[in-house]
């Protein structure tokens, strides 16, 4: 068997790599992430005859073209991500989209794995096309993702698994999960993150960095002009969405008055992110999904929003302002307010696929989710659909003793390991090899093995 890895980054990956080697079943295993000749490989230009599988479906069929083509708004909007603040046009995505194409389908004819593992559900562009061209191709894929609990993540062999992940085979690891008496107020990629919007960089930096690219552009090819554009862009763009932002946010003393009065409190995600690109379904436009909760809300009621204390300008342009702008009921509450506070006071917590949700779950409150978070099965969780009541689903109310037995109910699906090393951090008692040994063990599993 040959297997590819994406993603594994070597802090994780050499161990992984080795386990896979030594398990009898794996001949031999590329990974890019952290092997210099594979990454040689995968990045050299390819030209050679159509990977195994296309001659059942020709690749220049129509079926195989629409196949592929389904996929082309997703890699455009993952790509488009990089690009900030350049935005390329669309026709430039789309071109390139055809190109990582062909060097996608050359890549899987060169290496011709029999299972390609990812190491988080496929969210940058070139991951995503490797994707969906091995589920053309009919090659078998595994697809991790890290949970909150300590040395826990999900495996399946599709994307669309993660939309039910209680629909997974049971993993056959006691889950050994224990519920936290009260959220925890401090995860450890949070920890000294401050709010973005306290970063704002003032109009004397944006003029000296137009000085210096104006100064740069006369030199056709100064190596930085390009960049320094870049980041003149970028200012002009940060300096915009922080004044507007600025302007919507009430005052600390006015958002304790607003907590005595009937909201829906709606924390907005980070973007470009996994949790919604990937996980947000329908919603990967978060906004809207709270154009809708507004269009929802019951008389007197009000959307408290608060932004992403990472937040950049990304996809928070003019028009998303605009947007936001129209909602009158919703109040942009100051980022630096205490979201456990907000989850307390309100009636019901909506998100796309955010931590929030299951905050709102230990709380005993109801979570209302427009995506596919990992909690999406857990009791109290309702899914968005048109007509939806909320004064009625601000009345679900979730027992401790449910909740605990539905997490360990969900926890059956999920292996021990980790398969993102920045949560390490949760499990002292990591250790690579073992850890290799034990994510090895999982995507070799017969669950995934299709053939």
């Amino acid at each position: 068997m040959k297997v590819l890895l994406c993603g594994f980054i070597p802090q994780i990956g050499e161990e992984i790599r080795m386990a896979l080697l030594e398990s009898g079943e794996v001949a031999k295993v590329y990974w890019p992430a952290g092997s210099s000749a594979d990454r040689e490989l995968v990045s050299i230009e390819i030209t050679t005859s159509p990977p195994r599988g296309l001659s059942r479906l020709k690749e220049g069929s129509a079926s195989f073209r629409s196949r592929m083509l389904t996929c082309k708004e997703r890699f455009c909007e993952y790509e488009a991500r990089r690009h900030h603040p350049s935005r390329p046009l669309y026709h430039d995505l789309i071109d390139l989209f055809e190109l990582t194409l062909a060097h996608v389908r050359g890549l899987l004819a060169v290496l011709e794995p029999d299972l390609i593992a990812f190491s988080e559900i496929p969210h940058a562009a070139e991951d995503y096309l490797v994707y969906e061209m091995a589920r053309v191709l009919g090659i078998r894929t595994v697809v991790c993702w890290q949970t909150p609990f300590p040395n826990k993540f999900f495996a399946a062999k599709d994307l669309e698994s993660f939309e039910h992940i209680d629909r997974l085979d049971r993993s056959g690891v006691p889950s050994r999960i224990d519920l936290p008496a009260e959220p925890n107020a401090n995860y450890f990629y949070m920890r000294g993150v401050r709010p973005m919007l306290e970063l704002r960089p003032r109009r004397s930096q944006g003029r000296k960095l137009l000085k210096y690219c104006s100064a740069s552009l006369r030199l056709p090819l100064h190596p930085n002009s390009i960049e320094v554009l870049d980041l003149w862009l970028e200012a002009e763009h940060w300096e915009a969405y922080s004044e507007s932002m600025g302007r919507l946010i009430i005052s600390p003393s006015v958002a304790l008055d607003l907590l005595q009065e009937p909201f829906v409190y709606f924390p907005l995600a980070l973007q470009p992110e996994m949790t919604t690109s990937a996980l947000g379904g329908a919603y990967q436009d978060q906004m809207s999904a709270l154009e809708q909760l507004h269009d929802s809300l019951p008389p007197d009621w009000f959307i408290a929003v608060k932004e992403n204390p990472k937040q950049t300008q990304f996809q928070r342009g003019n028009g998303w302002f605009k947007r936001l702008n129209r909602l009158t009921r919703v109040k942009v509450f100051p980022t630096d307010f205490e979201s456990l506070r907000l989850i307390r006071a309100s009636r019901l917590v909506a998100v796309i696929t955010g931590t929030a949700g299951w905050e709102a779950l230990q709380y005993g409150k109801g979570a209302l989710v427009f995506g596919h978070p990992w909690y999406k099965s857990l009791p109290g969780v309702l899914t968005w659909q048109d007509g939806i009541d909320l004064e009625i689903a601000c009345q679900i109310r979730v027992p401790r003793e449910s909740l605990e037995r539905g997490l360990i109910e969900l926890m059956e699906r999920a292996y021990d390991g980790i398969v993102d090393p920045a949560y390490s951090e949760c499990y002292p008692d990591f250790d690579p090899k073992t850890n290799g040994n034990l994510v090895a063990r999982a995507l070799l599993r017969e669950p995934f093995d299709t053939r």
